[in-house]
């Protein structure tokens, strides 16, 4: 005849083991007793403590990390509109406002975005986007604590800019799936990876902000300019946080 261990299985072990153990507490004097449940908890209670600790911690790190962000988002801005030819932005007053990506157009996820800052925060349409010193896009759409982004990428960006290294002026326009620039004189030297930055000529964006680099130049047909195609510095598609400058 075969007999069944009760204690065979895993957790009838264990549940027996627990029950011996609340009958010896219970059997030992209250001095002892206090000591012993202490102990217990402490090395119950440890990785929980240890856990709870590292939580507020990273909290902690995340917002000071968040603080230095946003500061060198402020900086990089400050110095692209130092560097440029005009200085027409107040530098010392600048306030950039922080905002978080929180939504996406569904049909390509880089040429609409929606954030999670609006009117409560001074948010309007037509201010400039940026990250790192890079125009983004600008706000086409603001509600009490949403605003949506139209980027660079978006068929029919317009923004005025100009060759970094010539300070030679023309147009940014998005057709399809190219970023042309446009009206952008045959006879001026420029070639492929040099930078383009706004020129802050009846234009939203201010002075001196990173566009992108030159992909392709060509001579064309046209008697006058030249056939430019550029390509962004960021990766829209990946940025999470984004920076609002206000209004000039």
């Amino acid at each position: 005849m075969i007999i069944n261990n009760p204690l065979r299985r895993p957790v009838e072990r264990i549940l027996f083991f627990l029950v011996i153990i609340g009958i010896v507490v219970l059997s030992l004097p209250e001095r002892t007793k206090l000591q012993f449940t202490n102990t217990a908890s402490n090395i119950l209670l440890y990785p929980v403590v240890f856990i709870s600790g590292r939580l507020i911690e990273l909290k902690l790190l995340n917002r000071d990390l968040s603080t230095i962000n946003n500061q060198l988002n402020k900086a990089l801005v400050e110095l692209n509109l130092l560097k440029s030819s005009e200085k027409t932005a107040v530098i010392s007053t600048l306030e950039i406002v922080p905002a978080m990506v929180v939504m996406r157009d569904l049909e390509t996820n880089i040429r609409l975005l929606t954030i999670d800052r609006g009117k409560a925060n001074n948010i309007d349409e037509g201010l400039p986007v940026v990250y790192e010193g890079h125009l983004i896009g600008r706000i086409i759409e603001s509600s009490n604590n949403q605003s949506i982004i139209e980027t660079i990428l978006n068929p029919g960006f317009r923004v005025s800019v100009q060759h970094k290294r010539t300070e030679t002026r023309g147009i940014l326009e998005t057709t399809g799936e190219r970023i042309e620039i446009k009206y952008f004189p045959r006879n001026v030297d420029i070639n492929v990876g040099d930078t383009i930055i706004t020129s802050g000529i009846g234009s939203f964006a201010p002075p001196g902000l990173v566009v992108g680099r030159i992909e392709v130049v060509k001579s064309g047909e046209d008697l006058f300019f030249q056939e430019l195609r550029l390509l962004p510095f960021k990766n829209i598609g990946s940025l999470s946080r984004v920076y609002i400058l206000p209004r000039r």
